[in-house]
Parts: structure tokens; C-alpha cells; sequence
């Protein structure tokens, strides 16, 4: 005999042998079920491992990756920021108003009002890259990026958005913007 009170899709389940029965524990991040059945529980099937399939092509990394729209005719690889409109522009570090605006970089060119693929958090590989491995990219002028870190009077903030993995793939991570004085 089986007692089983079914409320919403549950995040967790936990299996617990309890005085000779098996119970079955369910949780949600609001309610606990209990399963109680009068059996042991048994293994059906153990599966190994197959063998691993061969390599993909490269492509957008498995980090956070939005469709946005441009407000403005954008390059690829560069730093945007959200304007008033709701819509994707160049970030810039000369900026004191755009301090902490920063979303991402976008992953391709778009034209004004296009739909553009904008990283938040993962790598980018760029063939055309020359990047010091291991050392901060930060924000620079016009959604650009550099290594050298930007300092007043040039720039009104810093901010790095990633890190170089090595010379063509960096892994993008906007870190908090720091107010120059």
C-alpha cells in the first residue's frame, strides 16, 4: 500500500529507510511530501559511461547570452549599456553618468534597431584578439577594451569585464565599476 500526496513539481527528493519501510521524501522550497511504500527498494539497471563524442564546432559559450535590440548601429565585441529607450548602446568609461551600466559585450555586429546577442558571463574567442593571458580587460572608450587600466582625467570610472584566458578567447565577467576622482 502506497500513501502519496501530490501538491506542485518538486526540486528535491531524498530516499530514507525508516523502521523497515522505504519513505520517500519530497521537497519543494514550500512543502514536504512523504511517500511511504511497504517494499525495499531494489536497482533496476547500473549504466556506465559511454564514450565520449567527438568535439563540437566552436560557438557561443554556455554562459549568460541575451537577444537584445540595438538603439544604435553596434560593432561585434564590444561593451553595451542599456539607454533610456530600453535598448543596447555603446558603454563608455569617460562617462561618470554610465558608472555601473555596463550589461555585457555584444557577440556581433547590428544594425540600428536589429536583434544583437549580448554576453553577460563566458568566453569569447576572437581570432583578431592579442590579449596578455591571465591579466584584467577593462572597459575603454566606446564600448572598446583594453588591458591598461583607465585612470582620470581620461575616464570617469573603471571597470573590468573579464579576464584573458589566452591571446584570442577572454572570459567575460563585468566586476562592480569603480568611480575615478
Amino acid at each position: 500500500m502506497t500513501d502519496l500526496l501530490v501538491s506542485e513539481v518538486y526540486l528535491m527528493t531524498h530516499l530514507v529507510d525508516t523502521t523497515g519501510d522505504t519513505t520517500l521524501l519530497i521537497e519543494s522550497e514550500t512543502t514536504m511530501t512523504e511517500l511511504v511504500a511497504d517494499c525495499e527498494p531494489s536497482v533496476i539497471e547500473t549504466l556506465e559511461q559511454g564514450v565520449p563524442g567527438p568535439r563540437g564546432e566552436p560557438g557561443i559559450s554556455d554562459g549568460v547570452t541575451m537577444n537584445l535590440t540595438a538603439g544604435q548601429a553596434l560593432s561585434g565585441h564590444r561593451i553595451v549599456r542599456f539607454n533610456a529607450l530600453g535598448k543596447v548602446v555603446t558603454a563608455d568609461c569617460g562617462d561618470a553618468a554610465q558608472v555601473a551600466s555596463a550589461i555585457g559585450m555584444t557577440l556581433h555586429a547590428a544594425e540600428d534597431n536589429a536583434t544583437v546577442a549580448v554576453i553577460r558571463t563566458g568566453e569569447v574567442i576572437e581570432p583578431g584578439w592579442a590579449w596578455n593571458p591571465g591579466q584584467p580587460i577593462f572597459l575603454a572608450h566606446d564600448g572598446l577594451l583594453t588591458h591598461a587600466t583607465p585612470t582620470a582625467p581620461d575616464a570617469a570610472f573603471a571597470q573590468i569585464i573579464g579576464y584573458a584566458i589566452n591571446a584570442t578567447t577572454a572570459y567575460i565577467d563585468l566586476k562592480p565599476a569603480i568611480l575615478l576622482t
